[in-house]
């Protein structure tokens, strides 16, 4: 397809990014089972337009602040894929209590704060990830792991044997062996090391 000026350039890569942002968003909607009204509240619509609407070509109605909700539910689904490995766990999360949100679900912050909610259970969840924390579970911390190692080590047989046969000579251990000793925070020190420039 030829393009006679940059700015039709520019609204087909919107268009195209609109089609995959929406298309996206609406099956993680579906996988956490959000009703139709929330999916247009979570994208700050106000109940004037339908999901199948916001699905039409030429795709008018995807902003550039509505894909920058998208881009938070996207983070929201990615670190809870981490946390969670099991689909179950995962998907229902959004709606189940938390006594980081006072006692709300992340659904109720979102929905209750149409400005900062999707950042602040963003936020959230990415510190979970970034800041080491004893009271995640061993298994939630292994995952966490072997998605680090998964970016070098090609499969995930590699980045397994790695985990449990790989001594780090810093720690005098496998990685496997750190975790359950209590140093987590230590392996991930160690693969910063790595991704830095190091070897595993």
């Amino acid at each position: 397809m030829m393009f006679s000026d940059e700015n039709s350039l520019s609204e087909y890569r919107f268009e195209d990014i609109s089609k995959v942002a929406i298309s996206t968003y609406v099956g993680i909607m579906q996988q956490w089972n959000i009703s139709g009204e929330d999916q247009l509240l979570l994208l700050g619509f106000n109940g004037d337009v339908s999901t199948e609407k916001l699905m039409e070509p030429p795709f008018s109605l995807i902003t550039p602040e509505v894909l920058e909700r998208i881009s938070f539910v996207l983070k929201i689904y990615k670190c809870l894929q981490i946390l969670f490995p099991e689909c179950e766990q995962s998907n229902t999360w959004i709606k189940k209590a938390n006594d980081a949100f006072g006692g709300d679900s992340a659904l109720a912050v979102i929905l209750g704060d149409r400005n900062n909610g999707l950042l602040k259970v963003a936020e959230h969840l990415i510190n979970q990830l970034e800041i080491p924390n004893e009271f995640l579970e061993k298994s939630v911390q292994k995952e966490f792991i072997l998605s680090l190692v998964l970016e070098w080590a090609g499969s995930t047989e590699n980045a397994i044997n790695w985990y449990e046969s790989q001594m780090i000579p810093a720690l005098g251990m496998t990685p496997q062996r750190a975790v359950e000793c209590g140093n987590y925070n230590l392996v991930l020190k160690y693969l910063e090391g790595v991704s830095l420039g190091g070897y595993a």
